[in-house]
């Protein structure tokens, strides 16, 4: 049972220190202002490059947290939980809601929709994520007249999916994306939900996955079983290969961003005059945007009262949050930077952006739905199973049935 919640003067916080510096620094000290008399304890989740060392740090916070021996407050619980659904289903988090409305202003309407179903779709939410990105694609009209596609008239991921084979069709030798990129949809956007079991067999088996399956396996592994992925690189190489793409000396699909807010790389591909920019799609036709850092209570923390507080001073002073307000401010910001006659960027002078594109973008942001997450650990036992079929060691039946088969044992747990 949760713990009741009790003025104890007390608040641990399970987070990175990365993440407390990114996210966390400019918010204590308005939650010390407005509740001087809670202590704050950190407890720093160390999660390096070794996988041994992840597992091995993620089982311990399990445990203490099972043991009910953790945090109060859990930030960013996808990250160092390898699975938190269930986490979630052995009864560890807490209900959000009732505590939103005790110690909140906020409501569920205040949020982008779909926020409070990331990890379940009814009545109640155990892990709220908070920080938001809105992804666009990007693409030059050139290259739409050559493959005779029109991206506007878009309205679902499989649109995106046939416009990448179009390209393969015409290019077979290309990578149709830059490396690095956000190339071709995970399974959540073919509507993949991890608490859905018969609906997670469905999409899996779905002809929509096989496609995309079959165009990541020809995008990671372009000369098949013995190459290497193509896919990955580093910063300077991302930045040669996006100079020379612009400069058209590189022929590539779409120049994909996981946040609206790096839309200089569509200025720079000549903006409203030379690219399209439009949102992306779930295989239901709703736009997506992302949302991250998923913030958890602790069942049985005797804190509930300080941790929910914690929450509601993150979302006044944190900034970039699920809050559909917090799309408002972007959408500000963007116009006031890039909203003039002429921008400068990285040294040059380029055409700004008008209102065209401003209020196509809160259009998309005010549709947008938050996605379903996948946990770590069931997307890492996926993708072994995928990756057996890209390297041509089992076929794309065998590969499916694999999937299967570990959901059915996952579920049954």
């Amino acid at each position: 049972m949760a713990a009741d919640s009790s003025d104890t003067g007390k608040l641990k916080i399970c987070i990175s220190e990365s993440e407390k510096r990114i996210y966390l620094d400019d918010v204590i000290p308005f939650y010390e202002k407005e509740n001087p008399e809670v202590e704050i304890e950190w407890e720093f989740v160390a999660l390096g490059e070794n996988r041994e060392e992840q597992i091995e740090e993620r089982d311990r916070i399990a445990s203490e947290l099972m043991a009910g021996d953790g945090a109060d407050l859990y930030f960013n619980v996808e990250s160092f939980l390898g699975d938190p659904y269930k986490a979630q289903e052995a009864g560890c988090f807490t209900d959000l809601i009732p505590l939103l409305k005790e110690y909140t202003q906020f409501r569920e309407n205040d949020f982008i929709s779909g926020t409070f179903d990331i990890l379940e779709d009814g009545e109640e939410c155990y892990i709220l994520p908070v920080v938001n990105s809105f992804p666009v694609t990007m693409i030059q009209k050139s290259m739409e007249a050559d493959l005779g596609i029109d991206v506007n008239s878009w309205n679902s991921i499989t649109d995106y999916c046939a416009g990448v084979q179009k390209f393969y069709e015409k290019y077979p030798d290309e990578r149709p994306f830059l490396v690095n990129d956000n190339g071709l949809p995970g399974i959540a956007s073919f509507g993949f939900e991890i608490w859905e079991e018969e609906k997670t067999f469905s999409v899996l088996r779905s002809p929509e996955w096989k496609e995309n399956l079959e165009l990541m396996k020809r995008w990671i592994y372009p000369d098949g079983a013995a190459s290497g992925p193509d896919i990955y690189g580093d910063y300077t190489q991302y930045e040669q290969e996006m100079d020379s793409f612009i400069r058209g000396e590189d022929i590539h699909f779409v120049k994909n961003t996981p946040d609206i807010r790096t839309i200089e790389d569509y200025i720079r591909m000549g903006g409203e005059s030379e690219t399209d920019l439009v949102p992306v799609y779930d295989i239901n036709g709703e736009k997506q945007t992302n949302a991250i850092c998923g913030i958890a209570i602790a069942a049985s923390s005797e804190n509930k009262e300080e941790a929910m507080l914690f929450i509601k001073t993150m979302l006044e002073h944190m900034g970039g949050t699920t809050l559909k307000a917090d799309n408002k401010n972007v959408l500000k910001e963007l116009r006031e930077q890039y909203g003039k006659q002429e921008v400068v960027i990285n040294g040059q002078v380029y055409d700004g952006l008008t209102e065209t594109t401003f209020s196509k973008i809160e259009e998309w942001m005010d549709q947008a739905v938050v996605i379903c997450y996948i946990p770590a650990e069931v997307n890492s036992k996926l993708n072994d199973n995928y990756e057996k079929f890209w390297k041509d060691e089992i076929s794309y039946d065998q590969c499916i049935d694999e999937c299967i088969d570990f959901m059915k044992i996952y579920y049954s747990e």
